[in-house]
């Protein structure tokens, strides 16, 4: 037997389930744009090394970023070891940052 109180409360519980799954979708649509406007700056940032002569060549090493990777990454700004080191040594300071973060037993 279905409750007044029950039959009040489904409507509730499916609209706070609907308000998070439209906050949800928002959050991924405003992530998409993030990452569309991060890419359209980066090829804009291509465009000038372009104009200035410095498209192609590595950030870090001054080398010239193989021709492949242009062309799968056109917007690249390392070469494949120096980027590859980046990551390398992003990856032990996120490790380190881990490793040095408070540990908190219980919850006061």
């Amino acid at each position: 037997m279905v409750t007044t109180r029950t039959a009040k409360a489904a409507p509730r519980r499916r609209a706070n389930e609907l308000r998070k799954m439209l906050e949800a979708q928002d959050e991924l649509e405003f992530a998409l744009l993030q990452m569309k406007a991060d890419t359209l700056s980066r090829i804009d940032a291509a465009l000038r090394r372009l104009d200035e002569g410095s498209y192609g060549d590595c950030f870090q090493c001054g080398d010239e970023i193989a021709e492949a990777r242009l062309r799968a990454l056109p917007f690249a700004v390392r070469c494949k070891c120096c980027e590859e080191a980046l990551e390398t040594l992003e990856e032990h300071n996120r490790h380190v940052a881990q490793r040095s973060a408070p540990v908190v037993l219980f919850d006061p």
